[in-house]
């Protein structure tokens, strides 16, 4: 059965909640990591989702969400997405647009040996769906821990 799920994944040092519901990502990573050398024990990393639902699902459906640092499963949970239906809406009057299940998992004293991709990958209705990857890598040559990461020359001329 052909779905349309969407899952978006956010990698950062802390996920704080606060008093009057919100989230707070702190230290979001943008896809990549510097580390100063191999092997390095971090105090703790997030990974925060957001998976989409797609509306009018007649029966509850078992999404399972899980973290691959490598070839290595380090976390797995099963969300269940109850039933839904257009006719549901919202406090402000509006249809949904879609079913939202927001999320977070915390690895605290997570070790990495070497250069590795860590990723957050969904299971539904046979379906994998890749929400976010995390390259950790040793900082480039000539840059040092804690200075701006280099970027790319631009090729355009003014």
């Amino acid at each position: 059965m052909s779905t349309n799920y969407s899952l978006t994944s956010i990698f950062c040092d802390d996920i704080r909640h606060e008093i009057n519901g919100k989230m707070s990502l702190m230290g979001i990573y943008s896809g990549d990591m510097y580390v100063p050398d191999f092997p390095i024990t971090l105090p703790k990393i997030c990974a925060f989702f957001e998976l989409r639902s797609p509306l009018n699902i007649p029966s509850s459906t078992d999404v399972r969400l899980t973290v691959i640092k490598g070839t290595e499963k380090i976390n797995s949970i099963t969300l269940t997405i109850p039933p839904t239906n257009t006719e549901s809406i919202s406090p402000h009057g509006k249809p949904f647009a879609y079913f939202r299940t927001l999320g977070g998992m915390e690895f605290p004293s997570m070790t990495f040996a070497e250069p590795v991709l860590i990723e957050v990958v969904a299971e539904v209705d046979g379906q994998s769906i890749i929400g976010g990857r995390l390259w950790v890598s040793k900082f480039p040559q000539g840059v040092e821990a804690g200075s701006p990461t280099p970027t790319k020359k631009s090729n355009k001329r003014s």
